[in-house]
């Protein structure tokens, strides 16, 4: 891209309120039945997940074991196997994480910010 095209480099742009520590995040691709609903952005911010939904009007930011249960789940796709990645950080009980886990996911999609298809909590 031409120097001129660029707004790091335009002439006349005043650079020096920008942050130099942006990054671009892209949406991974669903793992499998549970996932962000279809208009739902994500990203990292600081130590923080943003979760969005702009058709919803809903905004959430989630951090520690909550932003850790989100990219789970979303990595994962399925309940047991974001329960299989998450026992391994954390030291709770099976039942104790089942029963958080699903109540977390079942909270963002009364928010319209996941999709959980019929039977996805077995």
């Amino acid at each position: 891209m031409p120097p001129e095209h660029r707004l790091k480099t335009r002439s006349g742009v005043d650079s020096s309120h920008r942050e130099s520590s942006a990054s671009v995040q892209v949406q991974p691709d669903p793992a499998g039945p549970i996932r962000p609903s279809p208009p739902v952005l994500f990203g990292q911010v600081g130590n923080h997940t943003i979760v969005a939904n702009p058709e919803a009007d809903v905004c959430i930011e989630l951090g520690g074991t909550a932003a850790a249960m989100w990219h789970a789940l979303v990595e994962h796709g399925t309940i047991g196997d974001t329960m299989g990645a998450l026992h391994q950080a954390y030291s709770v009980g099976e039942t104790t994480l089942r029963a958080d886990l699903v109540d977390f996911a079942k909270q963002l999609a009364v928010h319209d910010l996941l999709h959980v298809p019929d039977g996805s909590f077995p």
